[in-house]
């Protein structure tokens, strides 16, 4: 998967119906689903959503299980297994684990479309520019959402691994090829 391809699979979601449930990855809503996880996250029975039980648009959710779950091939309209999850570059790891895996690392506010953003307790994708997409619960979101500002609260943004960033190299030369055809024969002061 290309940097591009996961802005636009991440994206997609924030046109898609989503809610915040720890544990979850896109996959189906089910009651025994819900229930089953319940058992793990206690805390999901906060958040107000088992109401979305059985809605088969309901795409749900927690900030590492968004990246993992585009890693391994969810986008709206195909859900994937927990084995398909867990098998994405990252593998099915934490926050933690996540951060520690970002390789060419910058500050959050210089991340490139397709960096990871990462601290102890939270992570999303970079949409570039100081845009960014997570999924997140904070009584105002509620699922997946872009945001334009608030990129630094984050620690760390970088490549994450499984991820073909060679299409923004790609950009680079084509920028320096067009500078050096126009500034060629002329005088650089």
């Amino acid at each position: 998967m290309t940097a591009s391809e996961l802005c636009e699979i991440a994206e997609s979601f924030a046109s898609a119906k989503t809610c915040y449930l720890k544990g979850f990855w896109m996959q189906f809503l089910s009651e025994s689903e819900y229930q089953r996880i319940l058992k793990m996250y206690p805390v999901n029975s906060k958040y107000g959503n088992s109401k979305y039980i059985g809605d088969p648009d309901m795409y749900p959710a927690d900030c590492i299980c968004f990246v993992k779950g585009i890693l391994g091939g969810a986008k709206p309209g195909k859900r994937i297994t927990y084995a398909q999850m867990s098998a994405n570059p990252v593998g099915d790891c934490t926050n933690v684990s996540f951060k520690a895996k970002l390789k060419n690392r910058c500050m959050p506010s210089e991340a490139k479309a397709g960096y990871g953003l990462a601290s102890d307790k939270h992570c999303g994708i970079s949409l570039g520019n100081g845009t960014w997409i997570d999924c997140n619960y904070d009584g105002i979101q509620n699922g997946v959402k872009v945001h334009t500002s608030g990129i630094g609260v984050f620690d760390v943004a970088g490549e994450i691994p499984g991820v073909d960033y060679s299409e923004q190299e790609d950009e680079v030369k084509e920028f320096l090829a067009w500078l050096y055809k126009e500034w060629k024969g002329k005088k650089i002061l």
